[in-house]
């Protein structure tokens, strides 16, 4: 017995969720600030995160909820 077999894949575009994700914070030195971007699509977004100066963050688990240390050195808008 034969049938036939379709298989459709669509792609949909990342979609920031902005009740989900950081707005501007600020921290004073020494502080721990908490950053999140929360994204969906298909395939899956891939998040990264970079400072104003164009250095790549490196995070564990960039799409999850992210805390960092503020350092002088790492003062920076992201």
């Amino acid at each position: 017995m034969l049938s036939d077999v379709e298989l459709n894949i669509i792609k949909l575009p990342p979609d920031i969720i902005n009740e989900e994700s950081s707005a501007d914070i600020a921290v004073q030195e020494g502080e721990d600030a908490t950053i999140v971007c929360k994204a969906v699509g298909h395939p899956t977004p891939r998040v990264t995160w970079k400072r104003e100066d164009g250095e790549y963050m490196l995070l564990r688990k960039p799409q999850s909820r992210e805390l960092i240390r503020v350092t002088f050195t790492g003062w920076e808008k992201y």
